[in-house]
């Protein structure tokens, strides 16, 4: 039977023999570590991998400011919405009278130096207007002025009105025309007011008045002159006085049918008359009195006579066509 001392020596030596076995399996795994990674290195070697970009630092973005759009306060394209808020006139109803006959009083004495109700032998004699308007008498079987066009609405004068004169309150003017008018709608005082328009002859205007009675205030943007392209006028003619500004070599390469961008700047001292965008005239307003809103009005008149705006009648109908108008404060 073995002792206990060798029992205790036979004890010593497993426990020895145990170490050893665990460092031999320490010492086989670090082999095998070292062997992977001299793999991986030798790998490396023969595939180099390009080193990932170094990022560059980039500015913060810039704030951007907001874009202030400017929307104008009256805004109507005639192409997309027709009519619409436009109204014709039947006569003239800025200040009509109950009786038309008292608005043909006040044309044939228009501008009369003698300022007397003139006779009908007259009219046309001295830069009278020669149109009515006949907006809305259809049924009674005088042509309607104002129709559709496939760029806007066109306004067209006939001289038709002898034919009529039983229906016109005793009209001697000849022509029959339109006009129309956002009065009761919208109106303003100061701002840019712009057009774009054509005519074939006649006298086109863009222009306006104050829904109130006017007092002589009326502001021209534009003032064309029968079938002279070349020659248009702008005017104001405020409760003490007037003054204006001829256009007329800014449109010397106009032709009529061309379309042309009419605008005017109002502002307290000036009308700026603007072609196309470009400044071409300005009309002094200081001293006028030109202190109340106006309403746009569109109409094609005729002139004749010795005064403004021509010496001649147009020789057959005439017409204008706007594309829109726009007002911005």
């Amino acid at each position: 039977m073995a002792t206990a001392t060798q029992l205790r020596t036979a004890q010593r030596n497993y426990d020895r023999a145990v170490t050893k076995r665990k460092a031999a399996e320490t010492a086989l795994n670090l082999a095998k570590q070292s062997e992977t990674a001299a793999q991986a290195a030798l790998d490396a070697l023969a595939h180099p991998v390009a080193p990932s970009p170094v990022p560059i630092p980039q500015p913060a973005p810039a704030s951007v400011p907001a874009v202030s759009v400017v929307v104008p306060a009256m805004d109507w394209d005639f192409a997309n919405n027709g009519l619409g808020i436009w109204r014709q006139t039947q006569v003239w109803d800025v200040q009509l009278d109950a009786d038309p006959r008292g608005w043909i009083r006040r044309c044939q004495n228009e501008w009369h130096p003698a300022n007397r109700l003139m006779q009908p032998s007259e009219i046309g004699t001295q830069g009278q207007h020669l149109q009515i308007y006949v907006g809305g008498m259809s049924a009674m079987g005088i042509p309607e002025p104002v129709s559709a066009s496939p760029d806007g609405v066109r306004i067209t004068a006939r001289r038709n009105a002898d034919q009529f004169a039983d229906k016109l309150w005793g009209w001697t003017g000849r022509w029959t025309s339109g006009l129309l008018t956002l009065s009761g709608i919208f109106e303003q005082r100061l701002g840019y007011w712009e057009t774009r328009m054509r005519w074939s002859g006649g006298w086109p205007s863009f222009w306006g008045v104050p829904s109130t009675a006017n007092g002589g205030q009326e502001l021209d943007f534009l003032e064309g002159v029968n079938g002279k392209p070349g020659l248009i006028c702008t005017s104001a003619h405020g409760t003490k006085g007037g003054a204006y500004s001829n256009a007329g070599p800014a449109l010397a390469s106009i032709k009529p049918g061309d379309w042309v961008t009419i605008g005017g700047e109002w502002t307290n001292d000036f009308l700026i008359q603007k072609i196309g965008g470009v400044e071409v005239g300005r009309v002094p307003l200081l001293g006028l009195n030109m202190d109340r809103p106006i309403y746009p009005i569109l109409a094609l008149e005729i002139g004749s006579g010795r005064g403004w705006p021509d010496q001649t009648e147009p020789a057959g109908d005439v017409w204008v066509e706007y594309d829109y108008v726009r007002v911005w404060r």
